[in-house]
């Protein structure tokens, strides 16, 4: 099973690692409201960081063990684990936001990931993905971790990088519009807001 965790544990931290993990949630805040579906979870930072805009909260991650602690941390939300290679998702609800952050950068088939999560989204809901831009993941990750000021593993898990043309073939081919494309951190990091073209 292809696993995915924001885990601090799995992977040795560089130096400026939790720095942009801070710019990176910073982006993403204003965008998390109503009932919010976090793919690939981890620590479910966005629940405690929003929970003044979530109705309900639904986090899915690839560890088990992430899935066991968020359970027992937060009882009021919902945590369950899957495959985002092959796994359907079974949910019986739709969200307002869906979050895929620091996510599709390590899957193997990212088209299966956004199709099983268009299913839940609502008419009027949003995606948001943050990722690495060709430049963050290919000069400044690779110099950054040879320095450790990020964790070199990090990089090494990186399936697929995405650029802004990239994106626009996905969004088309799956029935999205980009509602909002920006780099931040310099043009290292991406973040991409996707609706339902209606």
């Amino acid at each position: 099973m292809a696993l995915f965790s924001l885990k601090e544990g799995n992977l040795p931290i560089g130096i400026l690692t939790p720095f942009i993990r801070e710019q990176r949630k910073n982006r993403v805040k204003p965008y998390v409201h109503g009932d919010v579906l976090d793919l690939g979870c981890g620590q479910a930072d966005f629940y405690d960081i929003c929970k003044n805009k979530i109705i309900s909260y639904h986090g899915i991650d690839g560890d088990p063990a992430v899935v066991a602690r968020m359970k027992k941390k937060y009882p009021q939300a919902t945590f369950s684990e899957l495959d985002f290679d092959e796994d359907a998702f079974s949910l019986n609800k739709t969200f307002d936001t869906i979050l895929m952050v620091g996510l599709v950068e390590h899957l193997y088939n990212q088209k299966h990931v956004m199709k099983e999560a268009k299913k839940y989204l609502k008419s009027n809901g949003i995606i948001v993905i943050t990722t690495p831009t060709p430049l963050g993941n290919d000069i400044f990750h690779r110099i950054g971790s040879s320095l450790r000021l990020f964790s070199p593993a990090a990089r090494d898990d990186h399936v697929v990088i995405y650029n802004k043309k990239r994106f626009q073939i996905l969004a088309k081919d799956l029935g999205f519009k980009i509602l909002k494309y920006r780099t931040f951190q310099f043009g290292c990091n991406q973040i991409v807001v996707l609706q339902n073209a209606h």
